[in-house]
């Protein structure tokens, strides 16, 4: 497979994938990177078609509507797309209990933050009118399929489907 990975960030990713032999571009705007394509994705028309775009911690530092065009225009390049984007949420209250070695419970309690605390963010999820199903939906309407969605770790994860 052929992927085009945007914003690799330390390499963690791309390098794992060319460890098993998958064939991985890296795009990203900041040269010292050492991307294998150096563009905004804002404005980027990829020039060949890939099985798999990845984009991990990239799309909120874009504005909301050129995140949904910027998918819109990277569907007729790519099968799948996996991605996640920021939940905004913080923990309240966290607790583990382990009993006897044998069980283990778990209690989280989170609230919305109310603000976006990184300062190079223009949208989070569940920030403001950015509520995870307006979110799918809006992806929906760009013409994907959504595969499988998880949040983790206050991210929300996504595969689409061209």
């Amino acid at each position: 497979d052929e992927v085009l990975e945007i914003g690799p960030g330390s390499g963690f990713c791309s390098n794992y994938l060319r460890s098993w032999k998958v064939i991985v571009e890296t795009l990203d705007m900041d040269e010292g990177k050492h991307p294998n394509i150096v563009a905004n994705i804002i404005d980027y028309v990829p020039e060949k078609k890939y099985d798999h775009i990845i984009a991990f911690e990239v799309f909120e530092h874009i504005p909301y509507e050129q995140f949904l065009e910027t998918l819109k225009r990277f569907k007729p390049y790519c099968k799948q797309i996996f991605l996640s984007i920021p939940v905004n949420k913080k923990a309240l209250i966290k607790v583990h209990f382990e009993l006897l070695s044998r069980w283990n419970i778990n209690f989280q309690l989170d609230a919305r933050r109310h603000r976006i605390t990184e300062g190079h963010h223009f949208w989070e999820v569940d920030y403001k009118q950015y509520a995870v199903k307006k979110v799918l939906n809006d992806i929906k309407s760009r013409g994907y399929q959504l595969q499988n969605k998880a949040i983790d770790q206050y991210k929300l994860y996504l595969h689409l489907q061209s």
